[in-house]
């Protein structure tokens, strides 16, 4: 199997959605994340991550 090239390959929708905002959420992070390189650390992935989160909605995500 390939590689992702990309961390926005990683943006597979999932069949259900807990929030109406969910889908549109993800698909601007996907949107956002064409660009960027798949890293070699599950922790930049990470940091990749939620950085866009932050970007996009103006919070950083809360742990549950």
């Amino acid at each position: 199997m390939n590689k992702p090239v990309s961390v926005a390959n990683l943006f597979v929708k999932p069949t259900r959605w807990g929030l109406r905002g969910d889908l549109y959420l993800w698909e601007e992070m996907q949107a956002a994340a064409q660009q960027i390189p798949l890293p070699d650390t599950s922790k930049e992935l990470e940091h990749i991550l939620r950085n866009l989160f932050r970007e996009l909605t103006g919070e950083l995500p809360k742990a549950d």
